[in-house]
């Protein structure tokens, strides 16, 4: 009966100490509100919007499709986008890191469940004869072996296990995003450089076709100086611009070989991979799609915006397990087997031995590295929430720039279209004059030079309107979501999405 009253009056000290150390840990650990994450409402884009769907540039629709550049219907781009896909070293780091992020979530997962471990040991030993144990015993040597299974268990009463597997699946989460952004990286980078070696390859037949004009006027040139109807200064200038435009033409050449190599390296490629690309045709010549969603699904449809999201979300859980690091840790042990210090007995009925019992750590005297960690934890949920607060103001303007970006390229190749007309139609009509005798060659050559001119205008708009269509889709986040929802927020951090 005495022994009983013993284990109760254990049994209550323990939990008295227990209850102790946890208001004392709720007093000591500091306490920092979490601050909300800003929604879409904080930056708006809706004004963008409405001023882009009132043009003709745009039209309400859906989001960018995960194959957005399948729009374009151009085989040599699928092409390239697949290659880069396959053999861009930045989507294999982007792969290797989300796998071990998934591993670190799986071993933090594991602390969870409980230990369960077997082992075995044979120790040969020989005792002091001056030692604690007396003759037979000491003098003697003897071969000790224990078989054992063993068993541990964290109680996790505060959730610190929890929470830690909770941050890694947030982090997991973020390399998954951080995954997605690689690959619209990657994939905009091939077709921004495809397009840029569209447009300089149409620049590089203008030019071509200009030297061609230049050659000829000067040949006129220098006949009619021969015939004494110009002076030397007319045939040093035609030569001059003829000098001016194989110049032209030399850079134009370096600069489309400069394109080609960009655009073998975003492929995975050596730098000989593009020189078989054929000139391009690929147009966007249709008004861009704006989803009626924009404003409060961009959360959800941008890949970098989605990283920080759950960057966040796992710095909030940082905070929880460094706070559970105040209060008591409490586990479970036991262990069950045969121990003899004869190994022929081992195996005996009378070799069993089983103990089982809790042990509780209590948080005393640290020196500082618990409250230490702990506002840590909070500085660094402050930084994640500033740079999704700085990510999400980025990513509003880059929607809104890149509305009012395309809305204004598009003018201006409008406005172009007719100025290039109305030079064809000018170098038509001096055909026809030249051919009925009513002005001479070298008018014609001047207003073919002209359309010339507003073609390489025309060539460079048209690759400025490419770009800006291809920045658009960037900044919709390339087909990010396929039209999931953001994930519901948690009650740590607190995020409103109006």
């Amino acid at each position: 009966m005495t022994g009983a009253v013993a284990a109760r009056r254990r049994i209550a000290g323990l939990a008295l100490v227990a209850v102790v150390a946890v208001s004392a840990g709720c007093a000591l650990a500091p306490y920092h509100r979490l601050k909300r994450l800003p929604g879409a409402a904080s930056y708006p884009v809706g004004r963008s919007v409405k001023q882009a769907l009132a043009s003709d540039g745009f039209r309400r629709g859906g989001w960018p499709e995960r194959d957005w550049w399948k729009e374009f219907g151009d085989a040599q781009l699928d092409s390239l986008v697949a290659q880069a896909l396959a053999h861009n070293p930045g989507i294999d780091i982007a792969r290797s890191r989300l796998r071990l992020a998934r591993d670190e979530v799986a071993v933090a997962r594991a602390g969870l469940y409980p230990d369960i471990g077997a082992s075995a040991s044979v120790i040969r030993e020989k005792f002091s004869a001056n030692g604690l144990y007396p003759p037979p015993f000491g003098g003697a040597t003897y071969n000790q072996g224990q078989l054992s299974l063993d068993f541990g268990y964290d109680l996790d009463l505060w959730g610190r296990v929890r929470d830690e597997m909770r941050a890694r699946v947030g982090e997991a989460k973020a390399a998954a995003a951080q995954a997605a952004e690689a690959r619209l990286v990657i994939t905009t980078g091939v077709a921004s450089a495809y397009f840029a070696l569209q447009g300089d390859l149409a620049r590089l037949h203008v030019t071509q076709q200009s030297l061609a004009q230049h050659q000829a006027f000067e040949h006129l040139v220098r006949l009619r100086a021969a015939g004494g109807l110009e002076t030397q200064l007319a045939v040093r200038q035609a030569q001059a611009d003829v000098a001016s435009v194989e110049a032209d033409l030399i850079r134009l050449r370096n600069v489309v070989a400069g394109d080609r190599r960009a655009l073998a390296a975003l492929i995975g490629e050596g730098p000989d991979a593009a020189t078989a690309i054929q000139p391009p045709s690929s147009h966007f010549d249709r008004p861009f799609p704006v989803p009626a969603g924009l404003p409060v699904d961009l959360l959800a449809r941008r890949p970098d915006i989605m990283v920080r999201k759950w960057q966040v979300e796992a710095a909030a859980e940082e905070v929880g397990a460094a706070r559970a690091g105040f209060y008591p840790n409490i586990s479970l042990t036991g262990q069950i087997g045969k121990q003899s210090l004869y190994l022929g007995k081992l195996l005996d009925p009378a070799s069993d031995f089983a103990l089982f019992g809790p042990a509780i750590h209590l948080p005393i005297f640290e020196g500082g590295r618990l409250r230490a960690t702990l506002r840590a934890r909070y500085v660094q949920y402050d930084i994640a929430v500033a740079r999704y607060r700085q990510t999400l103001i980025a990513a509003s303007r880059s929607v809104a720039d890149g509305l009012a970006a395309l809305e204004s390229v598009t003018q201006e190749l409008r406005k172009q279209g007719q100025a290039l007309q109305a030079s064809e139609d000018a170098r038509r009509i001096a055909m026809l004059r030249y051919r009925s005798g009513l002005t001479d060659y070298l008018t014609v050559l001047l207003v073919q030079q002209e359309v010339l001119q507003q073609r390489d205008i025309e060539a460079s708009l048209r690759t400025q309107r490419m770009q800006a269509v291809l920045n658009l889709i960037r900044a919709l986040g390339g087909g990010y979501g396929d039209g999931r929802r953001m994930p519901l927020p948690s009650q740590k951090t607190g995020d409103s999405h109006e």
